[in-house]
């Protein structure tokens, strides 16, 4: 999918932010966009990333997160949690017509690691220039390594 958007230029900013990476099926698919963001970025280049780190799994009722409501709608996750993916059940309750209807999804997410997402930054040639911490979501600004910071 990074290869459609490519022109023949390099790239002076890239932005891939919350759940994006999660979407992904594996840690080879996510190796695989961090060499093509690597090969593709330009000299003074940077490289945004967000993303949430899942080493420490939920547990219990934790599993349950609310994620929005209104006088409508009322939207909660349900984390299930293995070793390299997630199940996510979405469960919407709808308010219509005077009743409240329940519908919800179940989809698969890559499980992120964060000395995972970090070490294959470390081994496409991404350095990570400032790091924050946020709620639970970790942000990565990142630039090409110097040729000096391979010899290290």
């Amino acid at each position: 999918m990074f290869d459609t958007h490519i022109n023949t230029g390099k790239i002076d900013l890239v932005v891939c932010t919350t759940d994006v990476i999660s979407h992904l099926h594996s840690y080879d698919e996510l190796d695989d966009l961090f060499r093509k963001v690597s090969l593709n970025i330009a000299e003074n280049g940077r490289f945004l990333l967000s993303y949430r780190d899942q080493t420490n799994e939920l547990i219990g009722t934790d599993r349950f997160i609310p994620f929005y409501s209104d006088d409508e709608i009322i939207m909660t996750t349900f984390a299930e949690f293995f070793d390299q993916h997630l199940d996510v059940t979405d469960i919407f309750h709808i308010h219509e017509n005077g009743q409240w209807k329940m519908t919800a999804s179940l989809y698969q997410k890559l499980r992120l690691y964060d000395h995972k997402v970090k070490d294959l930054l470390t081994r496409n040639h991404l350095a990570i220039s400032n790091e924050m911490v946020s709620k639970g979501m970790t942000y990565l600004l990142c630039r090409q390594k110097s040729n000096n910071e391979e010899l290290l």
